[in-house]
């Protein structure tokens, strides 16, 4: 599947509510003092920047958006078989430029 194509699908489970966020997931948020609302924010208003294809699970995505704050944020997902995204782990990028 194309970049823009898996862009819009997982766009549209995030509208649709139908995605899962890991408990690894939810621990790294709580320590970037990231909400949902900034993962869905991130991911609507971001790009796939990585296709991870080698792992036995499924292929993986790692998407980088804005959390609502301006903050940089790395979305590791996959799509399940059912069709239901699920969010793996959740990362704000600390800004390296001064």
């Amino acid at each position: 599947m194309r970049r823009n194509r898996v862009l819009q699908s997982i766009q549209q489970k995030i509208v649709r509510n139908w995605y899962q966020i890991t408990e690894h997931a939810l621990d790294e948020m709580r320590k970037d003092e990231l909400l949902t609302v900034d993962v869905k924010h991130a991911i609507r208003r971001g790009q796939v920047v990585q296709r991870f294809t080698h792992d036995r699970r499924g292929i993986r995505y790692r998407l980088r958006g804005p959390a609502r704050d301006g903050r940089e944020v790395n979305v590791i997902c996959r799509i399940l078989d059912s069709g239901e995204l699920r969010i793996i782990t959740v990362y704000a990028t600390e800004d390296t430029q001064s």
